[in-house]
């Protein structure tokens, strides 16, 4: 009964535990208990959040298991998709005028942890699967995915942790880190205005249509997919 705080407690405590199992099957199942105790039990992770902060982030960085990993990135997934949804809730109150009521402001927990967590994802857009015929997701589309639902949530706060990493590796000698920073900065697009990150489209696009010629073809369908997406979100930035 995730209702009474002291049964709340132990199936907490009960699948943190968990998510340290040795047992890799064990601990993927734990976190995606994690995962849906944020999207059902939302309200109730305040007095948890520095667990499962430390949990999913340890997982994310450490663990060797790749099922492991997008399972804890997932529940990064569920939270800013939940945050996202309960800010657009407060700022529609705050355009009609009326109080909010029956909640608490939004706590924002994928802010609090995006200067930690930003890094971490960015470091996994360089495991791409370099196989056209495997359609299942791997390390670099999940971490992707979450700095998508991230900006979403966090909009244009996102910018100034992950346009560094963009600039510094964009023409990086190596493809896996090219693709990464095009891949991270497609990632990004669908959440700051155009005034937040107008001035890094204008400056990146010659990059990108220069890197249609880009010599693997990893890296030449990342710049396509994000030139498809500066088009749909910031044209008048160009």
């Amino acid at each position: 009964n995730m209702d009474n705080k002291q049964e709340r407690d132990f199936i907490l405590s009960a699948i943190c535990e968990a998510c340290n199992n040795p047992v890799h099957k064990i601990k993927t199942l734990a976190f995606q208990c994690l995962d849906t105790i944020a999207e059902y039990y939302y309200e109730y992770l305040q007095d948890y959040m520095t667990n499962i902060y430390q949990l999913t982030t340890d997982a994310i960085s450490n663990e060797n298991e790749e099922g492991v990993k997008m399972a804890a990135i997932e529940v990064w997934n569920t939270l800013s998709e939940m945050e996202s949804a309960l800010i657009d809730e407060e700022k529609e109150a705050i355009e009609m005028g009326t109080p909010l009521t029956g909640r608490a402001p939004c706590p924002r927990y994928v802010q609090a942890a995006m200067e930690h967590l930003v890094p971490l994802l960015l470091r996994l857009l360089t495991l791409q699967n370099e196989d056209d015929e495997d359609d299942t997701q791997n390390l670099q589309e999940s971490a992707a995915t979450c700095l998508e639902l991230m900006s979403q949530t966090v909009e244009g706060l996102i910018v100034p942790h992950v346009m560094p990493y963009v600039q510094q590796n964009i023409q990086s000698q190596e493809w896996r880190m090219r693709d990464a920073a095009i891949v991270a900065f497609m990632s990004i697009l669908d959440g700051p205005s155009t005034s937040d990150i107008g001035q890094y489209v204008d400056q990146s696009i010659q990059v990108m249509l220069q890197s249609f010629q880009d010599d693997h073809p990893v890296v030449r369908g990342s710049a396509v997919h994000c030139v498809r997406k500066i088009c749909a979100h910031h044209l008048e930035g160009l």
